[in-house]
């Protein structure tokens, strides 16, 4: 067998491409879009009181609203249907009961207590869409049934 050989000589007059330079700015552009870039909050903080326990901050009982959430996900609240596009992770009508209620027992003096009740093969998704409509209607009186 004969071995080829190759000349990897380059010569002067060949044109050669410094990219050195390139992946600096590249670098810089990087770090410029992360700091200037800001980040959408997509989930909400809530600050939950397990188990239906009360701060004692009223003397009225509290308002009891049940919600379900079945296997094909759609939501229920007191046994009517206010979700039931699994895309729709917002849940207006969910939302709008919800804020609804909360200021018609603080009218009254009284909070809201939700109970939540997930069947076991429901999308966790769906649950983390209702604890954000329930963080934005500032409700954190939240218990979990079967």
């Amino acid at each position: 067998m004969k071995a080829i050989t190759v000349n990897a000589r380059i010569r002067e007059d060949d044109p050669v491409l410094d990219i050195s330079s390139l992946i600096d700015v590249s670098f810089l552009l990087l770090v410029f879009f992360l700091v200037t870039s800001t980040l959408q909050r997509i989930e909400t903080d809530l600050s939950v009181v397990g188990n239906g326990v009360r701060d004692g901050s009223t003397t009225e009982p509290p308002v009891q609203l049940g919600i379900a959430i079945n296997a094909a996900g759609i939501v229920s609240l007191e046994g009517e249907t206010v979700g039931s596009d699994v895309a729709d992770h917002r849940i207006p009508a969910l939302r709008q009961r919800l804020a609804e209620t909360r200021d018609i027992a603080r009218l009254g003096g009284a909070d809201v207590m939700v109970r939540i009740n997930a069947a076991d093969d429901a999308l966790h998704q769906r649950l983390v869409d209702v604890m954000n409509a329930l963080a934005s209607a500032h409700l954190s009186h939240i218990t979990f049934e079967q």
